[in-house]
């Protein structure tokens, strides 16, 4: 689904909406045999949209439009997630989830940095 908004120098472009990028990227993290959880804790808001595990490496990402802005509350988990040694991505359209898979998942892939298990 698209979304038209307004640009810069007033002229409509095209924005792709935030589940069209979480549906990409679960069927990308599946056609690689991985496993994508829709992450939610009604105890505390913030946490990132997506929960990934690929080959004993767990990756959390947060989708957003182009135009998304994270809120204070996931300001502040990802700080929190952060501090623990956890890197929260936050991934704004389908090239963006293309680089996250390249520089990350494909390197576990191909037997890269920690790939070989």
């Amino acid at each position: 689904m698209f979304v038209d908004y307004l640009g810069s120098k007033g002229k409509y472009k095209k924005l792709v909406a935030e589940r069209d990028i979480e549906n990409y990227l679960k069927k990308k993290i599946k056609a690689l045999g991985g496993l994508s959880y829709k992450f939610s804790s009604p105890s505390k808001r913030g946490v990132p949209d997506q929960i990934i595990l690929y080959r004993d490496h767990v990756f959390f990402v947060e989708l957003k439009s182009a135009v998304g802005v994270l809120s204070t509350n996931q300001r502040l988990r990802h700080a929190e997630m952060r501090k623990q040694g956890f890197e929260v991505y936050v991934l704004r359209s389908k090239e963006e989830v293309d680089i996250f898979l390249k520089e990350n998942v494909n390197i576990l892939t191909m037997g890269g940095e920690n790939g070989t298990k």
